[in-house]
C-alpha cells in the first residue's frame, strides 16, 4: 500500500463508493504508516484524505470529524472504472488485516461496471476502451474523446 499523487488518480474515471472502515484516521495511519492529509471542507468541517494504491487498484480514503473518531467511519472509494470491484475489496481487506464482516458498510453490487465506451474500428468491429459504473461518467468521457475523434459510443454491456 502506498500513497499516490492526486494526478495519478485517473483523470476521467471519477470514483465509486466501495466500503467504510471500522477504523479512525489514527488507527488507519497506525496500520498502514500512511498519514491522511487534513483539510477544511465547506459544510463538513475538518476532513482527512489520501489517495492510495494497492497493487494495480487506486483508492480514495476519507475521514471526518477528528483523527480519533470512528463516527462517521472512514469511507473508501475506488476508481469509477475499476473492472473488478470484488478484487479491490479483497486487496483492501488483506492490506488492512480486516474481514468483510468487520466493515460497517460495503457496496451492494460488486459486479463489474456495466457502461462501456466502445471504439468503432474501420473493419466494423467495436473494441471496448473502458468501463464505468455510471452512464453519466461514460458519457462525460465520451465527450472528451469525441473532441479528437467521432468513432466512440457508450453502450450498456
Amino acid at each position: 500500500m502506498k500513497v499516490i499523487d492526486i494526478n495519478k488518480w485517473g483523470k476521467f474515471t471519477g470514483r465509486e463508493a466501495l466500503c467504510s472502515l471500522p477504523l479512525s484516521v489514527n488507527e488507519f495511519s497506525q496500520r498502514t504508516g500512511i498519514e491522511l492529509e487534513e483539510f477544511a471542507e465547506d459544510g463538513l468541517g475538518v476532513c482527512y484524505c489520501a489517495f492510495i494504491q494497492i497493487r494495480h487498484s487506486k483508492y480514495f480514503v476519507q475521514g471526518f470529524v477528528s483523527r480519533d473518531s470512528k463516527s462517521p467511519p472512514l469511507s473508501i472509494d475506488m476508481e469509477g472504472n475499476q473492472p473488478q470491484p470484488m478484487s479491490c475489496l479483497q486487496d483492501l481487506l488483506i492490506a488492512l488485516g480486516l474481514t468483510a464482516q468487520q466493515l460497517p458498510w460495503i457496496k451492494n453490487d460488486l459486479a463489474p461496471p456495466q457502461w462501456a465506451i466502445l471504439r468503432q474500428c474501420d473493419d466494423g468491429d467495436a473494441v471496448e476502451v473502458s468501463r464505468y459504473f455510471r452512464e453519466s461518467a461514460a458519457q462525460w468521457v465520451l465527450k472528451q474523446l469525441q473532441s479528437d475523434r467521432s468513432d466512440y459510443v457508450v453502450s450498456r454491456v
